[in-house]
């Protein structure tokens, strides 16, 4: 794979999180943020809906107890 071909996957990986974040928030469905968290991982969730200003779910504030402090 060349740089390009990195830089598309990563630019679609990065917009498909997005989408499943916005149909998770749409349709009340932990599963999309799931299939999010898999892609980009749960950190890079949580930052980007806080980002976009999105209400936190349990299982978001659930991680964040768990893994707030932990490096």
């Amino acid at each position: 794979m060349n740089n390009t071909e990195i830089d598309d996957l990563s630019a679609w990986k990065s917009q498909t999180a997005d989408f499943l974040l916005e149909m998770g928030q749409k349709y009340g469905d932990i599963r999309f943020l799931l299939e999010a968290s898999k892609m980009i991982g749960m950190r890079e969730v949580i930052r980007r809906k806080l980002n976009r200003n999105l209400p936190l779910w349990e299982a978001d504030k659930e991680w964040l107890k768990n893994n707030l402090f932990a490096e």
